[in-house]
């Protein structure tokens, strides 16, 4: 491979990781939100209806519960899709979200790595030499677009 492709699949790599630090940071913002108001909620409510003790350890056991789930579903999963552990975004959607924030760029990436597939296809010489010229060619036409800009994490101050 060209050393043109190898820095865009490092590009790549890059963004896939600030796509999940980004999420990662918007989970903890929801989380402790969701969190928060279920304590308020549940507090509010155990303080004004003079529960039994059953209805409160249900209560309390249901707190901890729907804690455990917002903190599993918002913060651990993505932590674990950033150490690369589960299913993570692929190169292709990866691209697909580039292209939504760089209309410049959509098609070009998403083509260079449908032509990096072709290239693991059999083929004859002349048309390997032609797809991995191809491959250098678009790769360094998208080597100056910064594809970590595409994701803003001042984007996640609304939460």
């Amino acid at each position: 491979m060209s050393k043109d492709f190898d820095i865009l699949l490092l590009k790549l790599d890059t963004f896939i990781r600030k796509y999940y630090k980004n999420q990662i940071i918007r989970g903890v913002l929801i989380s402790t939100g969701l969190i928060l108001s279920l304590f308020l909620l549940v507090s509010i409510f155990e303080y004004f209806a003079w529960n039994s003790t059953l209805t409160r350890t249900v209560l309390f056991y249901s707190f901890l519960l729907m804690t455990f789930f917002v903190l599993v579903f918002y913060i651990v999963i993505p932590a674990l899709k950033l150490l690369r552990i589960g299913k993570i975004i692929s190169e292709q959607e990866a691209a697909r979200i580039i292209g939504t924030h760089f209309l410049e760029v959509s098609d070009k990436l998403l083509n260079t790595l449908q032509l990096q597939k072709a290239v693991k296809t059999k083929l004859s010489q002349g048309e390997m030499e032609l797809l991995l010229a191809g491959i250098g060619q678009k790769a360094a036409e998208l080597r100056p677009v910064p594809f970590n800009k595409a994701i803003d994490f001042n984007k996640n101050l609304r939460y």
